[in-house]
């Protein structure tokens, strides 16, 4: 028999221990006896211990069990769900180490002729959790507070304010400042002395231009100047990629400004910036953009061939307007019309943001039929029936791009009417554009050129 309870005994040493599961764990063993044979589909009486700080420790939980071996010989229990007068779940596994102790009847009963002892070399994880874990997170913490360690303890640090930033201050995190609440650092007099404006924008970059007014010097005290650009609505240092704004270029009194080139931004993407003095914010001002789509995609109807910038009139801050180009060009030739009218309405600049107006004009006014301009308006391409005769600016500025004209079919070596009147006669004449080679001539508007329709979105 003794030879036997020490085989039993070292087989319940070396067994595998646990899995996590709440409110109790996994134990199995391998039972054999002296033969070294498999005690299989046998019922067994185990009585099962945790012992706390040694292996000859105090029991702070004893529970028994009645289980049976499988045809593997395995035995599978969970601790914690046996007969017993113990609390499984009251144990404080944060104040180990921890051993469990199993004493066995291979006969079924309570005779416990096998005992054997194993460290719990590691606490089962949601054990732990809901005790040890629990226990250290200091009392009325709410949602978005920070824990702070001190070496011995945990603290709370409460959530900031909207706006707020969090900085080490005599070796401590604390929140600072709330921009949104107009805090100031004494230099809102140089603020107030600079103009930000967003310069250029397109699919992948931006242009940020920071310009100090006339006659206006920077406080000597200023040592440096960012602008913080982030995609969320609150641009903080931890939030944001910072470009230097160069104070020698911006206190020059003939340059007085500095212009910034922020790339790889994402298209079709939210940002927001703001100004930073000598890494504080002076009040809540924090300026946007969206940048669009990219020049050459497919965009409603036809290929984006221009999108408004910030100093045109068509730009609406946060939105995306400019033209499109149909795919495919006329084949028919059509006039200019009304040679020798100078029609009311009319601009000669030739800006991409008076095409939709100086087409207006053209119908409005000019009595004759099938002209260029009422040609493209009859049109139903795509599912839209909105397109205008193209200006000038937007023929040289957006048509002829590289990534725009190559996707264009149907274009033949010839020239196309735009709907800008020549400054020169601009009763006689229009502007006309040759689109493979880009030359411009003054052509008289009975002429009949080709025509490529575009639409205003």
């Amino acid at each position: 028999m003794k030879q036997l309870v020490k085989l039993f005994s070292f087989l319940i040493i070396t067994s595998s221990l646990w899995a996590q599961t709440p409110e109790s764990m996994s134990y199995q063993a391998v039972l054999r006896n002296s033969s070294d044979e498999l005690v299989i589909n046998t019922n067994l009486g185990m009585q099962l211990s945790i012992l706390q700080g040694t292996a000859d420790g105090s029991a702070v939980y004893v529970e028994t069990q009645t289980p049976t071996t499988n045809a593997n010989g395995l035995v599978s229990i969970q601790v914690g769900t046996g007969t017993t007068s113990d609390d499984f779940s009251s144990i404080d596994w944060a104040n180990g180490p921890f051993f469990i102790k199993t004493e066995t009847d291979p006969t079924g009963g309570s005779n416990y002729t096998i005992t054997g002892t194993s460290q719990l070399m590691s606490v089962p994880y949601a054990l732990y959790a809901k005790t040890a874990g629990n226990s250290l997170i200091p009392e009325g913490t709410s949602p978005n507070d920070i824990l702070v360690w001190s070496g011995t303890t945990w603290s709370i640090l409460a959530a900031g304010e909207e706006g707020s930033a969090l900085k080490i201050v005599d070796g401590a995190p604390t929140w600072v400042n709330t921009p949104g609440g107009g805090v100031q650092f004494g230099f809102q007099d140089d603020f107030n002395n600079l103009n930000i404006s967003l310069n250029s924008l397109y699919s992948d970059r931006a242009q940020i231009r920071v310009q100090k007014q006339n006659n206006f010097s920077i406080d000597p005290n200023i040592t440096s100047m960012n602008v913080l650009i982030s995609t969320e609505s609150n641009p903080i240092p931890f939030n944001s990629e910072a470009s230097v704004i160069n104070l020698n270029d911006l206190n020059d009194e003939n340059y007085g400004g500095v212009s910034l080139s922020i790339n790889a931004l994402q298209r079709d993407t939210r940002y927001y910036y703001r100004l930073l003095i000598n890494g504080e914010f002076v009040d809540e001002n924090v300026y946007g953009f969206k940048t669009p789509y990219a020049i050459g995609e497919a965009f409603q109807g036809g290929i984006l061939a221009h999108v408004y910038q910030p100093f045109d009139d068509g730009y609406v801050e946060g939105e995306m307007h400019g033209f499109v180009v149909a795919e495919s060009a006329l084949t028919d030739t059509a006039a200019w019309g009304c040679e020798g009218t100078n029609l009311p309405g009319m601009q000669t600049g030739g800006s991409a943001a008076s095409t939709a107006s100086q087409n207006t004009a053209i119908i409005n006014n000019c009595g004759e039929s099938e002209i260029a301009a009422k040609v493209v308006s009859n049109l139903s391409l795509n599912g839209y029936n909105d397109w205008l005769l193209p200006s000038k600016d937007l023929i040289n500025g957006g048509i002829r791009q590289s990534n725009v004209l190559s996707l264009l079919s149907g274009i033949v070596d010839g020239y196309y009417w735009s709907c800008t009147p020549h400054s020169n006669n601009p009763a006689q004449s229009a502007w006309a554009t040759h689109l493979n080679n880009g030359s411009n001539i003054q052509a008289n508007k009975s002429t009949a050129y080709y025509i490529i329709p575009v639409r205003e979105f």
